[in-house]
């Protein structure tokens, strides 16, 4: 049986243990709930409690909770827990690039267009370009107004905060 949010919370706790891979800490899974997930914490091999890890999905935030774990190692745990990984940091620099080279097309349409908004232009070209981008619906609501920039940047406008 799944629960709630245990890929979630596996996934952090995954790069958790590459963290604390070299210091004396070590965590042994100990119980699954949903929302939740319970390790045994060791420290040199030695029982010293239980932290859960709690997934908040509305949230999308993690929450450590001590369990007969001593205050001084639990602060330690949760400052490792919070400390971003370099890997982390890279992956969403990549994901960023990844994001603007696939906009980079659609980008370069409305620099290029963007002053012509005022004159009678057709600005089919954009339009068929952000329909790619969207439902049959608004496919068909973008081509009608190719001819109308302030309704297209609109449309822009909405795909670009996505990112």
């Amino acid at each position: 049986m799944s629960y709630k949010c245990e890929d979630d919370i596996r996934a952090r706790i995954d790069i958790f243990s590459r963290v604390i891979e070299n210091t004396s800490f070590s965590i042994k899974e100990h119980m699954v709930r949903d929302y939740l997930i319970k390790y045994e914490v060791f420290i040199d091999g030695i029982f010293k409690g239980i932290l859960q890890v709690f997934y908040s999905p509305n949230k999308k935030a993690f929450r450590l909770v001590s369990e007969k774990l001593p205050e001084d190692i639990f602060l330690q745990l949760k400052e490792l827990f919070d400390k971003p990984l370099k890997e982390d940091k890279e992956e969403k620099v990549r994901k960023k690039d990844r994001k603007d080279k696939l906009y980079h097309r659609i980008n370069a349409y409305y620099e290029t267009l963007e002053p012509w908004r005022n004159k009678n232009f057709d600005f089919f070209c954009f339009s068929e370009e952000l329909a790619k981008y969207f439902d049959d619906k608004t496919k068909k609501e973008l081509i009608e107004n190719s001819d109308n920039f302030d309704i297209l940047e609109e449309y822009y406008l909405k795909l670009i905060s996505k990112k």
